[in-house]
C-alpha cells in the first residue's frame, strides 16, 4: 500500500516536527520511515469511484483521458490527474465488459452484457449509436485507421461494422464465448480470443489466417504487438504465450499463480503487461523475463493498460479500484529477472548498459532505463563482471575456476553469443578480476589463494601466492604498473607486475571482501567482514600508501561485501550483509545517506559514469537503480536539520493528485500535506 505508506509517513513526520519532547530515536525512525516510503513510491494515484469490478481501461491517444468499464453498468471518463472528465457516469443496462477510444479521441465504444455495442460522444457522454447483438458482448475494438469496429460476444460470433454502424459481416469464431477482439496495427487483421482455448487471426473478409492453439484453459485476452509481428495471449492456465502473427509459438511466460486476465504490449513495443487473479500486475521483456511486479492490489486484477508514452500503467480489479503506476519509480527502479542471487554489477564505460551476474548461470544486460537488452548464458554461476575502458570487451569470473572473455560486438549482434575464449588455470573459484588501464592485461583473485596475471588471449603470465587461505579481490592502480590484492587474511598487499611484494597494509580484523581505487589514484577503499570500510591514502613523497588508515568507516551492522567510488570521487558506496547501502564522503569519512530497499545481502554496487545513478545487486535476486540526484537533494540539508522537510516536500508532490481527487479519503488524510 504505497500511497497509504506515504500518507502515514507524512503524518508521522509532521507530528515529529510538531512535538519538541520526542526523543532523537523517535524522530530518526519517523524520518527513516518517510524516506523509505518516498524511495518505494511508484504508485501515483488511485481512482476509486466504481462500485464493482473494473473490466477494461483505455487511454485516449494523447494520454489526457482514461475510460474505465465496470460490472456496475457504467463507464467513467477521467482526466489523467484522477479527476472526472465527465461528472456523470455513462450508463448501460447491464455489466460493461469493454471500452475503447476512437483513434481521433472524439468518441468511445463500449461492449455490454445488455447485448449492445454503444458509441458515445467523449465531450459530453451523449449516446451516438447502438449496435445490436444477439447475446451479451464481451469485447469491442476500433481499427487504427478509424474505418471499422469489431465486437465479440458470448455466442462465439464476431461482428465487423463500418464506423457508421453498418454491419459488414459476422464471423464464427467457434464453440464458446469470445472474450476479447483486437485489430492489428495496420487495421487489416482481427484476432479473437475464445473460451475454446484458441485465439484466431482473420482477415477483414472473414478468412481464417491462423489458429493459436496450446493453452490449457480459456483465453481471456489477446493483443497485437505495435509492429504487428507478434501476438500475446493470456489464459486461465496461469500462463501468457507469445506467438508470431502466423500462429507459431515463440515462448511461454510463467510466473503468475492464478488466472491471467489481461495482456498488453507497451506502445513502444519493449514491454508486456499482464494482470492476474493472483492480485499482481507484472511487466515482462519481450524475451519473457520478468523485471517488475506490482503487488498490493486487493482482489483479482482484471484489466491493465499502458499510457501512450509507455511511462505509466493503469490496472483495475475486482474491488472497483484503478491503480495508476509510474513505470520509472520515484527514486529507485527495481529490476527483476534473475532467478537466484546476484553477485556482480557493472556499467559499461559509456553508461548505456548495465551488466549483472548471478548464480543462475546468466549475465543480463540492461539499458540504463531498466529495460532488459540481452541475456547471456554460461554453464556455471558467475561471480563478477568487468569491462575494458573502451567498452569493446568484458570479462566475467565464475565458480568453475575460470574467467570468460566476451566480445561486445558479438554479444549484441549474435542471437546466442558464447565467450570468445576461456582463462583456465585456477584450481578454485575466481572471485574477482581487474582489467589493466591499458587494456592489455587481466588480474584475477581466486579461492585457491593466488593472484594470476594474464594476457587478453588467456595466456597465463604469472602466478602469485598472495593470500591465505583465499585471495578475494584484485585491482590495478591508476598507472597500471602496480596492483593491489586483498584476501581472507585481512591484508591488503601492493605488488609490481613482476610479482614482487611492495607493501602490506594491516587494519582489518576480518576477511577483506572487496577493494576499489579512487579515480585520481590518491586512495583506495577496502570492505571487510569486520563491518568496516577503510580508506588507504597514497603518499606522494614516499611513493607508497600510508601505513595507517586515512578513515575507518563504521556504520554497517554486518559484513561489508562491496565498495565503489563515483567517477568524480565525491562519493563512496558500500554494501552490506544487512541489506543496506551506505553513501560516504571520502574527504571527511562521514556517512551522507543510507539506502535501505533490498531484502537480503547486497553483494555488489556500481556507479554510473556520470555519477547520477547507482546500481546495486543483491541476494534477493533483484538489481536496483538508485536516482542519486533526487536522493542527494533529500540528503543535502541533513546537517542543519531540514532533511525531514525535503522528504515531506518530495512525498507531498507525489501525493498531490491522490489527495486532491480521491473521493474516499478521511479529512485528516486529505489535508495531510496542507
Amino acid at each position: 500500500d504505497q500511497l497509504g505508506a506515504l500518507v502515514s509517513s507524512v503524518l508521522a513526520a509532521k507530528e515529529a516536527q510538531r512535538v519538541p519532547s520526542l526523543s532523537d530515536e523517535v524522530r530518526y525512525r519517523a524520518q527513516t520511515a518517510l524516506r523509505q516510503a518516498v524511495y518505494d513510491a511508484n504508485e501515483l494515484n488511485r481512482l476509486e469511484r466504481h462500485r464493482d469490478t473494473v473490466n477494461a481501461i483505455a487511454f485516449s491517444s494523447n494520454g489526457e483521458l482514461i475510460a474505465s468499464a465496470s460490472d456496475d453498468n457504467t463507464i467513467l471518463v477521467w482526466n489523467k490527474d484522477g479527476s472526472l472528465a465527465l461528472e456523470n457516469p455513462i450508463q448501460h443496462e447491464d455489466q460493461v465488459r469493454d471500452v475503447s477510444f476512437s483513434p481521433n479521441g472524439e468518441w468511445l465504444i463500449s461492449a455490454s452484457a445488455d447485448q449492445t455495442v454503444k458509441i458515445w460522444n467523449v465531450a459530453d457522454g451523449r449516446l451516438l449509436q447502438t449496435l445490436e447483438h444477439d447475446s451479451p458482448v464481451r469485447s469491442v475494438s476500433a481499427s487504427r485507421d478509424g474505418t471499422y469496429i469489431v465486437s465479440g460476444s458470448i455466442n462465439g460470433q464476431l461482428n465487423l461494422w463500418n464506423a457508421d454502424g453498418t454491419l459488414v459481416r459476422t464471423i464464427e469464431h467457434g464453440h464458446g464465448a469470445i472474450n476479447e477482439v483486437n485489430f492489428s496495427p495496420d487495421s487489416q487483421k482481427i484476432v479473437s480470443a475464445g473460451s475454446d482455448r484458441t485465439a484466431r487471426v482473420w482477415n477483414l473478409d472473414g478468412e481464417l489466417l491462423a489458429t493459436l492453439a496450446g493453452h490449457g484453459d480459456h483465453i481471456w485476452s489477446v493483443h497485437f504487438s505495435p509492429d504487428g509481428t507478434k501476438i500475446a495471449t493470456a489464459s486461465s492456465d496461469d500462463t501468457v504465450r507469445l506467438w508470431t502473427a502466423d500462429g507459431e509459438l515463440i515462448r511461454i511466460l510463467h510466473g503468475h499463480t492464478n488466472w491471467v486476465m489481461a495482456v498488453r504490449f507497451s506502445p513502444n513495443g519493449e514491454m508486456i503487461a499482464t494482470a492476474s487473479d493472483d492480485n499482481t500486475v507484472r511487466i515482462w521483456s519481450l524475451e519473457g523475463t520478468l523485471f517488475k511486479t506490482y503487488s498490493g492490489l486487493v482482489g483479482g486484477v482484471r484489466s491493465a493498460q499502458f499510457a501512450p508514452d509507455s511511462q505509466m500503467l493503469a490496472a483495475g480489479g475486482t474491488d472497483g479500484t484503478i491503480h495508476i503506476y509510474s513505470l520509472k519509480g520515484a527514486l529507485v527502479e527495481v529490476l527483476q529477472g534473475h532467478r537466484s542471487s546476484l553477485n556482480g554489477v557493472r556499467f559499461t564505460p559509456d553508461g548505456e548498459t548495465i551488466a549483472s551476474t548471478g548464480t543462475d548461470e546468466t549475465i543480463r544486460l540492461w539499458n540504463q532505463d531498466g529495460t532488459l537488452r540481452k541475456i547471456l548464458r554460461y554453464t556455471d554461476g558467475l561471480r563478477n563482471v568487468n569491462f575494458s575502458r573502451n567498452g569493446k570487451f568484458m570479462i566475467t569470473a565464475s565458480y568453475d575456476n575460470t574467467m570468460q572473455y566476451w566480445d561486445m560486438s558479438t554479444v549484441f549482434n549474435e542471437p546466442n553469443p558464447t565467450p570468445q575464449h576461456i582463462f583456465e588455470g585456477h584450481t578454485s573459484t575466481v572471485w574477482n578480476l581487474s582489467i589493466s588501464p591499458r587494456g592489455n592485461m587481466v588480474a584475477s583473485a581466486s579461492a585457491d589463494g593466488t593472484v594470476r596475471l594474464w594476457d587478453l588471449d588467456g595466456n597465463l603470465l604469472k602466478t602469485i601466492q598472495a593470500h591465505e587461505p583465499e585471495a578475494i579481490d584484485v585491482s590495478f592502480m591508476k598507472g597500471g604498473d602496480r596492483f593491489v590484492s586483498v584476501g581472507a587474511d585481512g591484508l591488503a598487499k601492493v605488488w609490481d607486475l613482476d610479482g614482487n611484494l611492495l607493501q602490506t597494509l594491516r587494519g582489518h580484523t576480518g576477511w577483506i571482501n572487496a577493494l576499489f581505487h579512487h579515480p585520481d589514484g590518491t586512495m583506495f577503499a577496502t570492505a571487510s567482514s569486520d563491518k568496516t570500510v577503510i580508506l588507504w591514502k597514497w603518499d606522494e613523497e614516499e611513493e607508497r600508501f600510508q601505513d595507517e588508515p586515512l578513515h575507518v568507516l563504521e556504520g554497517h551492522e554486518d559484513w561489508v561485501w562491496d565498495v565503489a567510488f563515483s567517477t568524480d570521487g565525491r562519493l563512496l558506496a558500500s554494501s552490506g550483509r544487512e541489506g543496506w547501502i551506505n553513501l560516504w564522503s571520502p574527504e571527511t569519512g562521514q556517512r551522507v545517506a543510507t539506502l535501505q530497499e533490498h531484502q537480503d545481502w547486497v553483494r555488489a554496487v556500481s556507479f554510473h559514469p556520470d555519477g547520477k545513478m547507482l546500481a546495486s545487486a543483491s541476494a534477493d535476486t533483484t538489481m536496483i537503480l538508485w536516482d542519486l540526484d533526487d536522493i542527494e537533494k533529500l540528503q543535502t540539508a541533513e546537517g542543519n536539520g531540514d532533511n525531514a522537510q525535503n522528504l515531506l516536500d518530495q512525498a507531498c508532490t507525489h501525493l498531490e493528485d491522490y489527495l486532491r481527487t480521491n473521493p474516499n479519503l478521511d479529512d485528516h488524510v486529505r489535508h495531510a500535506c496542507d
